[in-house]
């Protein structure tokens, strides 16, 4: 799977920073239309924009990221449709509203040496991918004994790559012994974080019959009713070493980034992978209006 992935799939990753500022552009223009008459300030505006659009155009031509005076119905293949919206939004930004295209520009600098420094990372990894030297580190949102499907999914699945030979750290939530008494069966409490790794490990063992060495990390978390789910607290990456810090694996990515204020997974680990548990489709369709389960 790693090794059928697109590396180097640049100009489609940047696709997503062009349909931002187009749209973001297109809610300004509806917002300035929606507006009448001229202030005195805005007269002012006017006047002095022929010396500002001079400043930002030797602005934008450092910062290399935009053309303004690109031909807006100029031809790009496969990307034509949106790269000519967003070069009509340059356009008539430079027009309306130089500082704010001055503003979007810096921005997407930003974004362009992130993604070069992130591409040339993405190569160095796809070198050690090759010779099979690299870290899985897996984050999941429950742990047994809670007989859910992102406690045993993430643990069979890193006890059979650590089987397999490879490097594996699996996080998974503790819980307040207060709390735990709202999601395990009765009776089946831990102090602390070693009691319950060791339940966990013999589970493996028993019932699965899995033998494997991998690592075993919590990170702390609260139970939320409402949602019936587990929420990390504070910064999951952390708890991760450098030198684990290869290919992340996200184990239901919605919850563990609700209420995530970290760094940007993408730029703490070289590769990351969510694997999504929770079926939206079906509750769609079956959840009307916020009320009770209906069946379909």
């Amino acid at each position: 799977v790693v090794n059928s992935l697109p590396w180097r799939d640049d100009e489609m990753a940047g696709m997503a920073g062009l349909h931002l500022v187009h749209w973001l552009c297109i809610v300004l223009l509806a917002v300035t239309a929606a507006s009448r008459g001229e202030t005195p300030l805005q007269s002012r505006q006017r006047e002095r924009k022929p010396v500002i659009a001079h400043v930002v155009d030797a602005r934008l031509a450092q910062l290399s990221v935009v053309d303004a005076e690109a031909d807006p119905d100029e031809s790009d293949g496969i990307l034509d449709a949106p790269k000519r919206a967003y070069r009509r939004t340059l356009v008539w930004l430079r027009q309306q509203n130089p500082e704010l295209l001055l503003i979007f520009a810096a921005a997407l600098a930003t974004h362009k040496r992130a993604r070069a420094a992130k591409g040339a990372q993405l190569e160095q990894f796809e070198g050690q991918v090759s010779i099979d030297d690299y870290h899985i580190a897996i984050v999941t949102t429950a742990s047994l004994p809670w007989m859910t499907g992102t406690a045993i999914n993430p643990l069979l699945r890193a006890a059979y790559l650590a089987r397999a030979g490879k490097r594996i750290t699996l996080a998974v939530p503790w819980l307040h012994p207060v709390e735990q008494m709202l999601i395990f069966p009765k009776g089946k409490y831990f102090e602390t974080p070693a009691q319950q790794e060791q339940h966990i490990r013999k589970w493996l063992q028993m019932r699965a019959g899995v033998h494997a060495t991998f690592t075993l990390r919590f990170y702390p978390a609260r139970y939320d009713s409402e949602r019936g789910s587990i929420m990390p607290l504070g910064d999951i990456t952390r708890f991760f070493e450098s030198h684990e810090c290869d290919i992340c694996v996200l184990e239901e990515p919605e919850h563990l980034t609700w209420y995530y204020n970290g760094p940007n997974w993408r730029y703490r680990f070289k590769l990351v992978i969510g694997v999504v548990h929770t079926n939206y489709i079906y509750y769609a369709q079956t959840w009307a209006n916020g009320g009770p389960l209906h069946a379909a």
